[in-house]
């Protein structure tokens, strides 16, 4: 599910999911809590990364489809909780996007301080309205944040991938680079915060980050519900059978 490699002060985590990385209960409990440890374990910097062609595909949706009310609840609260951590943890965190990064993926490596991904045939982007559900407030505002009100506009409610220079042109991404480069540089960005005064740069990332802070302040129970009632709704549930199916066929 996981993999965890130190390099010196720099942890990488790796999403090691067969075959999309997806999200579910499990994989954003355990994330949450090593996200977590890293503070606890003198990590000056994490790098969050993915498999090889695939960072992650978002939500487990074959999973999820089953789930009823009460799961659904529990499942929401704990994303919100994981990418709350991401949000206001201590510790600088680099997104290693290695090949595609979709929907709750793609909101993950946006929370990160900096992202690197691979060029290729690859794909980034929010495509949540396409299957019948709305994202919520909380990732589209992540976006909006990284790219500014236009591309987040446009990008989010019409549900559009991105190539990584397209990634790259709007801002979603920091830098594209070769595939089998994506990890080291991302651990040479991560050791530079590593290399930083560590009481200066928690303050300076405290500061600049806390209209993050400032958006889950009150927001979770709110977005767990509506996201709830959208999940739950004939229109989305619909979309995410249809989705769900193609997706075993696919596997």
């Amino acid at each position: 599910m996981l993999e965890e490699i130190n390099h010196g002060a720099v942890r990488e985590i790796r999403l090691a999911c067969f075959p999309a990385n997806a999200f579910n209960q499990a994989m954003v409990t355990r994330l949450t809590e090593r996200l977590k440890a890293a503070a606890l374990e003198n990590v000056r910097a994490v790098v969050l990364s993915g498999s090889q062609g695939m960072f992650s595909g978002g939500l487990d949706m074959p999973n999820l489809i089953n789930l009823d009310w009460n799961e659904m609840q529990r499942f929401v609260r704990s994303v919100l909780a994981f990418h709350h951590q991401l949000a206001v943890g201590t510790v600088p965190l680099v997104a290693a996007i290695t090949g595609h990064c979709a929907a709750a993926g793609t909101v993950s490596a946006a929370l990160c301080d900096y992202r690197i991904m691979a060029k290729g045939d690859y794909k980034i982007g929010l495509n949540e309205v396409r299957v019948g559900l709305c994202p919520g407030r909380i990732p589209y505002a992540v976006m909006r944040r990284l790219l500014g009100a236009r591309y987040a506009d446009q990008l989010v409610a019409r549900g559009e991938f991105l190539t990584p220079e397209e990634a790259l042109r709007v801002g979603m991404v920091d830098r594209v680079v070769e595939p089998d480069r994506v990890v080291p540089e991302a651990l040479e960005y991560a050791q530079g915060f590593a290399e930083i005064p560590p009481r200066a740069l928690s303050e300076t990332r405290r500061i600049a980050r806390e209209d993050l802070v400032e958006l889950f302040i009150g927001a979770k129970r709110e977005d767990s519900e509506e996201l709830r009632r959208r999940w739950f709704s004939d229109e989305t549930q619909q979309g995410l059978r249809a989705l769900a199916a193609k997706l075993k066929k696919s596997g």
